[in-house]
């Protein structure tokens, strides 16, 4: 009875447990720093506000939108965290928080998002509203383009207002581009000129890098080129737009759950009635995975892994037996495997550094994501990527800033418990053990101390300036602590 049992096992397990792991990429735009001139913002606040009315137009909007996660951080307040993937995917602990990608927005007087009465509205530099406190939400996009809400609808607008096509549909128009027409989908040219009929059944992606996954009439997943000619047939239906050369894509893979068929076996074995196999006692489960293909449809990171993570600027993370790897974007190995886990909001992804916790120890190091290398001459509690030249590690109730170059230490920060990224600012906030907020210079030297308990939480730096809370309500302050926006909102975002 026991060998028929055991049979039954390796059949179980010849069946589904060569679909082994590995995963969809996530190409999900993160940033850390943005690369911007220095520029001390200089606002003068006064209490009169102006209201602007924006335009209730209707904008036909494209079929191809690429959406993004946002990141942010804030000392006191958590840390907001962006789209989540779906289970079995694995998403990067990228370090917080994100800039705008551009100055576009600020150079055309926006200052602040601020959420007054429930209400989003524009703060501008001049200290009054550029556009009135009135959409649900509000986000800056790009090219000084922001995302509106407002009862269920969604426009794009500028700083003052006014209604304009988003920044991806008029990218889009301005390259070649899927059209939809009664009989399906096309390639259509810059000029509005179509390249092909309607022949395509279904657009899996946006036409990108010169290339768009489309379905044909016959149902095959196909690349096509800018003349509509198929390059390669794809590994699967859900697939991603190329970014750098490589495009992503998924596969659902059935595993056998070893541990309960083999509580089934030993349980059943001691029994004349045999085992049974019913929809209320599952055996197998799916898991999605992610990998990643190159131009020319060439797999160079397949699913047979455990997990794959996101793609990034030089490569990606690949976790299986255990171990977790690092390797190139051609899939060359970077970083050995080894027994590591990634660090929560503690990965740059501007300047290719993750700091890697040892399972054993719980110390940890930082690499080099470009070339491998082990950056850290020392192991620490914890570490804080402030900026492309220096990060923050903790050791017991200190911080030790040190030099991203050389890795050696610049200053210590006695009694501190939290320190915010500065990215290319001069100024960051710290918080510590005594429970008050202080303001430090890239030297750590400290230039403005807040009374213990006064600030309930503070955000990143942006040129010279910092959103503050204090009693419930947020304000603007600059690198001295002196108030630049009074307390009055229920939130703000500087721009």
């Amino acid at each position: 009875m026991i060998r028929n049992y055991k049979k039954i096992f390796l059949l179980m397990l010849l069946l589904y447990g060569g679909a082994a792991l590995a995963g969809s990429g996530a190409t999900e735009p993160a940033t850390i720093y943005t690369h911007r001139h220095r520029e001390t913002a200089k606002v003068t606040v006064t209490e009169s506000r102006t209201s602007t009315t924006a335009r209730t137009e209707t904008v036909r909007r494209g079929r191809h939108v690429q959406a993004g996660a946002t990141w942010a951080s804030e000392l006191g307040a958590g840390v907001y965290a962006g789209r989540q993937p779906k289970q079995g995917l694995p998403l990067l602990p990228m370090q917080a928080p994100v800039k705008p990608a551009d100055d576009r927005a600020y150079e055309a007087g926006a200052l602040a998002l601020v959420k007054e009465d429930g209400k989003w509205g524009i703060l501008g530099k001049h200290g009054r509203f550029t556009t009135a406190p009135r959409y649900d939400r509000l986000q800056y996009q790009e090219d000084g383009v922001f995302v509106a809400g407002w009862e269920g609808k969604t426009w794009h607008i500028t700083t003052y207002g006014k209604v304009v096509t988003a920044p991806e549909i008029r990218r889009m128009k301005e390259n070649v581009h899927f059209y939809h027409a009664k009989k399906g989908y096309g390639l259509m040219a810059p000029s509005g000129q179509p390249i092909t009929p309607p022949i395509f059944s279904e657009v899996l992606t946006p036409f990108q890098e010169g290339l768009g996954f489309v379905k044909t009439g016959k149902g095959k997943v196909v690349a096509v080129d800018a003349t509509g000619k198929p390059v390669f047939v794809a590994p699967s239906s859900r697939v991603k737009p190329f970014v750098h050369g490589l495009a992503e894509f998924r596969r659902t893979q059935h595993r056998v759950n070893r541990g309960r068929l083999a509580g089934m076996v030993l349980q059943n074995s001691f029994s004349a009635a045999g085992m049974t196999i019913t929809a209320a006692t599952p055996v197998t489960y799916q898991s999605e995975k992610r990998g990643y293909m190159d131009r020319s449809g060439k797999i160079v990171i397949d699913t047979n892994y455990d997990a794959v993570y996101p793609m990034t600027e030089w490569g990606t993370f690949i976790s299986h037996q255990g171990k977790l790897r690092f390797v190139d974007r051609q899939g060359k190995i970077l970083i050995p495997p080894g027994a590591y886990r990634l660090v929560p909001q503690q990965l740059d992804l501007v300047s290719g550094r993750a700091a890697l916790e040892d399972k054993k120890t719980g110390r940890i190091t930082v690499w080099s994501l470009a070339t491998g290398k082990r950056l850290s001459a020392d192991t620490y509690e914890a570490v804080f990527f402030l900026s492309p030249s220096l990060w923050a590690a903790k050791e017991g109730r200190s911080l030790v800033l040190i030099q991203a170059s050389t890795g050696t230490p610049q200053a210590v920060l006695p009694d501190t418990i939290g320190i915010l990224p500065s990215g290319e600012e001069d100024y960051t906030w710290v918080y510590g053990t005594e429970h008050a907020y202080r303001i430090i210079e890239r030297t750590g030297r400290t230039v403005y101390t807040a009374a213990p308990q006064t600030l309930q939480a503070v955000k990143p730096f942006r040129r010279g300036l910092s959103a503050v809370k204090k009693e419930g309500k947020w304000g603007v302050v600059d690198s001295r602590g002196r108030i630049v926006v009074p307390f009055l909102y229920e939130a703000i975002e500087l721009v």
